[in-house]
């Protein structure tokens, strides 16, 4: 690949335990007599970083860019650190390299990893050019590299050979044990169901403890390949020995045979394994880190042993718990919990009926194979003998609904912490989460619970239109939907737009029964049995905290929803809805995903900013007193605060800020907001740049492993772990700068050239059309013509539906029956053109006519 704005040499390094690609770049400083351009200069570099991006080694650029990135605002600085952030990438030198007191040098490695073992040293190495003469304007940069492996680990575990079960006779003592129950109650069918099978599986698989060495993923070594190895030692020995050439050619045989069945066993293993995935992302990405030997230790404290921090960690999560809710007793008060709420007058939701045989069936089927220590057998067996089982959990659950009574045993979790952010500081159990796992019965039955209440709310038409999680046809993407056409609006009308985020501590965690009680009762209609159920679902709780192997004390805790539950986060949207109702009578607009809260207001050109300030902390401190008073805290000092301008307004406050409850929070410059960056202008900048780094990486980890994979499976990797990235959101993406869709593209052309192995000097077009592969700028219309059918015929969110308005003409045309939409009037093409409403309808109305009335989603095939 040749390069006209920079000079680059490259060797590969090779020793017994690194393999490792070294880059040594020099840019001359543009000059009128070198005619270079710092515009083509970032384009081709960004070809460059595409190409050693992806390479498996592990790489390091370093020489001297002629950029003074020390100076943080210099544009070229900022677009070569960003372009170094999105491949992945990141530079060391952090010390002048200039005898002018500038860094110009670089030492760029990948990000996350450890390469080399401290930061780089700059110091005057006396560098002389080519005649000898000492160079006195640079100085020298050493560093050491690591290059020894760590040594392996090894560990007991304790495991059960589920897979020599004979499924036949395993059937068989679960049908004897657990036969007629109608004659047990609630608790008896509970005992014999766990205790029945634990017998049964402690009898066909017992516990077996064994040492193992933790070593890269070996699955595909099979008992033939060893079998080649050893023949292919055994010829190499007699070879040294005897020095005959029959030896050495028997030898070279061996070894080639050996090679191909090396690569067979992984390209067998590799492939199978993901085909067996099929199209489960989540499966998909948990594979893929096993077949390329990540790391996959849970981040915990440091600690003696796992008994001791697992007690630490069972003690704190409850102190916290009731630390947290006393001091929102002192600032709140319950005498008056529901002073934000609607009373509710229609039909009342008193039992929850019966579950049938069916529909367990299709909930135990519909569940992902997750299990827990309080399992007595791991769900893919529960699955394999699901005839067995039915009719046993189909009992368990209707007699909990009928007797409204929740077992003890479904109210136990076990807590696994998680730590809530990469970098944060490990030792401090603050900065861990509570992650509940329940047993799958119990999750079974808060499924059925979940049901009946949804179906209460939709019929009666209870929830919050702008509460979107948890929702049939609600997502993260139609609710940033929403928002950025709301924002986008306010552009348009060269309006700006007000944003507030607010942050919850722990919201699941301390929320109170009673009130939650009341409130299900007083706004949601939800009495006698069923509610009974709910109480009985809350009381008595406990868990216990696992590190490892370890178990802590049994903890009971009084308040808060298990994280991790099915029903506790619905029960979670029901008890904040009168944070909508608050900005309702505020007049404020705002949407909501759990406890992602988010409430913005349009400012007018002509509008005073004392005023609207006033009205936002106005709401705000209503807000914060309905939180005070139902014993919730909201954080300001995470809570983030940004003003959206339109380009070249002339009416923008730079110093807008609010003053909430003491702390003032200030205007930023991006937020991420439902995993997308929303930045000032709406330029989708910072989102292009993070899809561009996460994909480069995904792309980069399947590289490695293309060579012992197939086509097929290469490409259900990369369409779940890479083109989804692509994909989620890209509606928000209509209207942008070309090179931002450019720089998309070349995410996608890289992950065709990977999966088809094509080189990178071939045409790009005939590769994508023989993939079946939009580009990305018409992904992006797409998605907008696919959520326009969606709300057509009532498969999207009601706050989308109505913004797509069939057109109805006045009098008599032909147009009546063309099924189009009608095309609002907007203001400027900067903003205006990317308004969802005006997107959709003019994409819509542009289809051709055999397109233009489709009824399944099978038959949207508009490009």
């Amino acid at each position: 690949m040749t390069f006209t704005q920079f000079e680059h040499l490259e060797c590969a390094i090779i020793s017994q335990n690194t393999k490792l690609r070294l880059c040594i770049i020099y840019r001359p400083p543009p000059s009128k007599s070198n005619k270079l351009c710092v515009t083509t200069f970032f384009e081709e570099w960004s070809q460059y970083l595409s190409v050693h991006a992806l390479s498996p080694e592990e790489i390091i650029i370093t020489g001297d860019l002629n950029f003074h990135l020390d100076v943080q605002q210099d544009t070229n600085s900022q677009r070569f650190i960003q372009s170094l952030h999105e491949h992945g990438l990141k530079q060391l030198v952090d010390q002048p390299t200039h005898v002018r007191g500038h860094i110009l040098d670089v030492v760029v490695i990948r990000e996350n990893r450890r390469l080399l073992q401290a930061n780089p040293i700059v110091d005057d190495q006396y560098i002389c050019d080519s005649n000898g003469i000492v160079s006195c304007d640079q100085r020298g940069i050493t560093s050491l590299m690591n290059s020894t492996k760590p040594p392996r680990i090894q560990k007991t575990i304790s495991i059960r050979k589920y897979r020599n079960i004979n499924v036949g006779d395993f059937e068989k003592d679960i049908a004897s044990v657990l036969k007629t129950t109608s004659e047990l109650g609630l608790d008896g069918i509970v005992d014999l169901y766990h205790e029945g099978v634990k017998a049964i599986i402690e009898k066909h698989a017992p516990t077996q403890t064994k040492t193992v060495t933790i070593r890269s993923n070996t699955k595909w070594y099979s008992q033939e390949l060893h079998t080649s190895k050893r023949e292919k030692r055994k010829a190499e020995r007699v070879w040294r020995r005897t020095n005959l050439e029959i030896h050495r050619q028997i030898d070279r045989e061996k070894c080639l045979l050996n090679s191909k069945l090396l690569f067979r066993s992984k390209q067998d293993y590799y492939s199978t394994s993901i085909l067996e995935c099929g199209n489960d992302t989540k499966r998909l990405f948990k594979l893929t880190g096993k077949l390329l030997g990540n790391n996959t230790d849970v981040i915990l404290p440091t600690s003696d042993n796992d008994c001791d921090l697992a007690n630490r960690f069972g003690n704190y999560f409850p102190d916290f718990r009731e630390t947290l809710q006393v001091q929102n007793s002192e600032t709140g008060s319950s005498s008056n919990i529901l002073w934000a709420d609607v009373k509710y007058s229609g039909a009342s939701l008193t039992q929850f009926y019966p579950a049938s045989c069916d529909e367990i069936r299709k909930l135990i089927m519909k569940s992902p194979s997750k299990s827990c220590d309080l399992d007595p057998l791991p769900t893919h067996m529960l699955k394999q003998s699901i005839d067995e089982f039915v009719p046993i959990i189909t009992a368990m659950v209707n007699k909990s609904l009928s007797e409204a009574i929740v077992p003890g045993s479904f109210k136990q979790a076990t807590v696994r912490p998680l730590l809530k952010k990469p970098g944060l500081d490990k030792d401090s159990l603050k900065n861990y989460r509570p992650v509940s796992n329940l047993s799958f019965v119990s999750k079974i039955t808060e499924k059925v619970v979940s049901s009946r209440i949804e179906h209460h709310l939709n019929t009666n038409n209870l929830m919050d239109r702008k509460q979107s999680a948890y929702r049939s046809c609600h997502s993260t993407e139609t609710a940033m939907l929403k928002v950025h056409y709301d924002v986008v609006k306010a552009l348009d009308n060269n309006c700006c737009c007000i944003l507030v985020m607010l942050n919850l501590s722990a919201a699941f965690d301390v929320i109170d029964h009673q009130i939650l009680l009341r409130r299900l009762e007083f706004s949601y209609g939800i009495t006698s049995s069923a509610l009974s159920w709910i109480q009985s679902y809350l009381s008595d709780r406990c868990q216990r905290v696992a590190v490892g192997s370890e178990r802590s004390e049994s903890q009971e805790f009084t308040i808060g929803v298990p994280q991790g539950s099915v029903l506790g986060l619905r029960l979670y949207c029901l008890f904040s809805k009168p944070i909508g109702q608050i900005c309702d009578l505020h007049d404020m607009d705002y949407h909501c995903y759990a406890d992602d809260s988010q409430i913005y207001i349009v400012v007018e050109p002509r509008q005073n900013w004392e005023d609207v300030s006033d009205r936002l902390t106005r709401c705000l401190s209503d807000i914060r007193k309905w939180m005070c008073t139902n014993l919730l805290k909201l954080n300001q000092d995470k809570t983030e605060l940004m003003v959206f301008v339109p380009r070249r307004s002339k009416y923008v406050n730079k110093n807008f800020n609010i003053n909430f409850d003491g702390n003032i929070i200030c205007d930023t410059e991006s937020v991420k907001n439902l995993r997308m960056y929303l930045d000032k202008s709406l330029t989708m900048e910072k989102q292009c740049s993070s899809v561009a780094r996460s994909c480069y990486m995904h792309l980069r980890r399947k590289g490695s492993i293309r060579p012992f994979i197939t086509e097929d499976a290469c490409k259900i990797l990369v369409n779940s772990l890479v083109t989804s990235r692509l994909d989620y959101g890209n509606a928000l993406l209509y209207g942008i700068n070309k090179q931002l869709t450019n720089k998309l593209q070349r995410i996608q052309n890289t992950a065709a050239r990977i999966i088809t192995r094509t080189r990178k000097h071939d045409h790009i077009t005939p590769v994508l059309i023989n993939l079946h592969w939009l580009p990305v700028d018409h992904r992006i219309l797409y998605k907008i013509l696919l959520y326009v059918f969606k709300c057509l015929n009532n498969l999207a969110p009601g706050y989308l539906t109505e913004l797509v308005i069939p057109y109805n003409p006045t009098r008599a045309l032909r147009s009546e029956t063309a099924n189009l939409l009608t095309v609002p009037l907007v203001r400027t093409k900067t903003y205006g053109e990317r308004r969802f409403d005006k997107a959709a309808s003019t994409l819509w109305n542009n289809l051709p006519d055999s397109s233009g009335t489709p009824k399944t989603l099978n038959v949207l095939n508009v490009f």
